[in-house]
């Protein structure tokens, strides 16, 4: 593995460094000499040029239906300090950035309880009326190749246990609440009055016609 010198003089050469140099260079070299390196790299892209883009914010609501621990943007519907526009308000936000030769439009907000997609949809295209400019929608970019978000649970084995269950079926459940489940069923019927389930029998004339209770799985 070559040393934070060798990695520098790498940067310096322009040569491409593998993800673990780029590792140690960001862990061990100072922050000054980090700099350094990303000025001599822009600078051999585009000299002494910068680019930027002119953008607004638009901020139709910060009302929101979630509570994430990290936020302290949200509010909830009523709270002081909580705003949410009307259409018409948004608008003439939009109207008075009209001459300031933005090229973006930064739209942020919260997960409002009653506007839907529709209504940001009918928000954007007005927009679009008003700076035709803009070039349009775009989500954000996130510059990591082949990224996978995760986030690991540890199951208590012993408090699943203790209610008949363990940590396959735990985490078939708590998957499928992520990522959504398409069930097949199938119905089996247990000739044993003791594990009857009522709700599932078939009944005529007042008994049950079918004494049997319906497994249902997927």
């Amino acid at each position: 593995m070559l040393q934070i010198a060798d990695i520098i003089e790498k940067c310096r050469r322009a040569e491409r460094i593998t993800a673990d140099e780029a590792l140690t260079l960001w862990q061990q070299a100072p922050l000054w000499q980090l700099a350094e390196l990303a000025v001599a790299a822009k600078r051999r892209v585009s000299g002494d040029k910068v680019y930027y883009n002119r953008n607004f914010h638009l901020e139709p609501t910060n009302v929101c239906l979630f509570e994430c621990k990290f936020c302290s943007y949200r509010r909830r519907e009523g709270e002081e300090g909580a705003w949410d526009y009307t259409m018409e308000q948004v608008l003439d936000t939009v109207r008075s950035r009209k001459g300031s030769g933005a090229t973006e439009i930064h739209i942020v907000g919260g997960v409002h309880p009653v506007h839907d997609l529709y209504y940001y949809a009918d928000m954007i295209r007005k927009v679009k009326q008003i700076m035709p400019q803009v070039p349009g929608c775009t989500e954000v970019t996130i510059s990591r190749d082949e990224y996978t978000p995760e986030y690991q649970v540890v199951f208590d084995r012993e408090k699943l246990s203790m209610h008949g269950l363990n940590v396959a079926t735990a985490g078939t459940y708590l998957r499928n609440r992520v990522n959504g489940a398409t069930a097949s069923y199938s119905a089996y019927g247990r000739f044993f009055p003791h594990v009857r389930c009522n709700s599932c029998n078939f009944y005529g004339g007042g008994k049950p016609a079918f004494p049997a209770a319906c497994i249902f799985g997927s």
